[in-house]
């Protein structure tokens, strides 16, 4: 499979990939340390043998793959992931190893850990109204943050991505801040 110029590189053996391309990711890639884990692996650091190249690289486990749904999930995250690639800000899908105990993502090391694990970690306790205030929820606005304020920015974002101009407008930052209080969403 090539995409952007790179070819994703796969093992034929007990394959849960359609493919023919036959690679090893042990000869090109050295395991660094634990990253991150999620519900079907685990995220580790890994360096390009040959280029030196630091990357992560998320190590699914096939055993945790039970039913069709399952695999079909992985395949879909795989192929999202190579569609959105290209753009600014997304991380970058490097290489697909699919071997017999584990399919191998390799992609861009982002830095700084996984916004999940650092929202668990935090719970409620983030206050103050900081960050971008287009994305900013009321509850931040009067001192709160809860999940609510999450839904609320990603909320954002999509009708961004969908009409292309933000849905409270100001042209300082004390007009967004009254645009979003005075919504009545």
């Amino acid at each position: 499979m090539t995409h952007r110029g790179v070819e994703f590189s796969y093992i034929r053996c007990n394959t849960i990939l359609d493919t023919k391309h036959i690679a090893n990711f042990e000869e090109q890639y050295e395991l660094g340390d634990q990253l991150g884990w999620g519900q079907f692996g685990i995220i580790r650091s890994c360096s390009d043998k040959l280029t030196g190249e630091v990357l992560a690289c998320k190590s699914i486990a096939k055993e945790r793959l039970v039913t069709a749904e399952d695999l079909r999930s992985i395949k879909l995250e795989i192929e999202i992931m190579a569609r959105l690639s290209c753009y600014p800000n997304v991380v970058d899908i490097k290489a697909v190893y699919d071997d017999e105990n584990y399919v191998h993502l390799v992609m861009e090391l982002s830095a700084g850990g996984e916004l999940f694990h650092r929202l668990e970690k935090h719970g409620q306790s983030l206050q103050g109204t900081v960050g971008n205030p287009f994305y900013i929820a009321p509850e931040v606005l009067v001192g709160g943050y809860n999940e609510a304020a999450v839904v609320w920015s990603v909320g954002v974002i999509l009708y961004i991505l969908l009409s292309g101009m933000p849905p409270f407008w100001g042209k300082t930052k004390s007009r967004i801040f009254n645009s979003v209080r005075a919504s009545n969403l």
